[in-house]
């Protein structure tokens, strides 16, 4: 891989994740839900590896996530892992959060 590509890849991750802070992930929680895109589904080592996270804030962030409603945890009886849920189930909550505020504030006199 070119140098050139390699500055690419980097700027469009980096891109995506500050994207991803827009819509209110932390930036802890927008590296993981990055990272779980990528695959059918991550145990708490590799989705550290993976997205960059340390590995003594995995289970915290990823619960904040399976809390946000936008990946799920699949708990078996070797090991638990993370899959992403469909980015569009998190755009339409966000949708649906930030339309509640905003009638919240036009009530507002």
């Amino acid at each position: 891989m070119t140098e050139k590509i390699k500055l690419i890849k980097k700027y469009n991750n980096q891109f995506t994740i500050e994207q991803l802070m827009e819509l209110g992930l932390s930036q802890y929680s927008a590296k993981a839900y990055y990272a779980l895109c990528g695959y059918d589904s991550l145990s708490a080592g590799d989705l550290a590896i993976v997205s960059g996270i340390p590995q003594s804030k995995i289970y915290e962030v990823a619960r904040r996530l399976v809390y946000e409603g936008i990946v799920e945890e699949i708990i078996t009886a070797k090991h638990i892992s993370w899959k992403v849920m469909p980015i569009n189930i998190f755009v339409e909550k966000k949708v649906r959060e930030l339309t509640e505020t905003i009638k919240f504030l036009q009530g507002i006199k």
